[in-house]
């Protein structure tokens, strides 16, 4: 990974999240805040948005032989970041959101791509059947993106 890339991934992601904070009213992309907030005044909220915009956008533009190999992985991230938009502006349920980790989850497991290994403990290599990796992936992929939201 270059320098030069990493600069450009910071600089669309800064940019991204100023121009999300100056314009979050306007996309109705507020928090208001509640019993369970730690805020007082109401904040913008998606910087995910700019992370996600920087994402993309350098490695189409650095990687783009990646990113048309590996489309599919891509389409995975965008069906989460979709839905993580949508719940930033209209609330979501939590069923809502799962399901649309698990059909993220599902639509790679036609590619192969799935948890499927587990690595070798007490000096034995545990590998996890196809369903069962599935299932696994979808909850680990599901636990690692509300652990990512709870920072954005």
């Amino acid at each position: 990974m270059s320098f030069i890339y990493l600069l450009f991934t910071f600089m669309v992601s800064f940019v991204s999240i100023k121009l999300m904070i100056r314009y979050a009213r306007v996309l109705k992309l507020i928090d208001i805040p509640n019993e369970r907030s730690q805020h007082k005044n109401a904040i913008p909220k998606s910087a995910g948005v700019g992370f996600t915009l920087a994402f993309f956008i350098s490695n189409l533009i650095f990687y783009p032989d990646l990113f048309l190999e590996y489309w599919y992985l891509f389409v995975s991230i965008f069906i989460v970041f979709v839905m993580g938009v949508i719940d930033d502006r209209y609330d979501v349920k939590p069923k809502m959101k799962f399901l649309a980790i698990f059909a993220s989850v599902f639509f790679l497991s036609f590619f192969d791509v799935g948890i499927y290994h587990l690595g070798v403990w007490l000096g034995i290599e545990v590998t996890l059947p196809y369903i069962i990796g599935i299932v696994f992936t979808m909850f680990a992929l599901a636990g690692f993106t509300n652990a990512l939201n709870l920072i954005d």
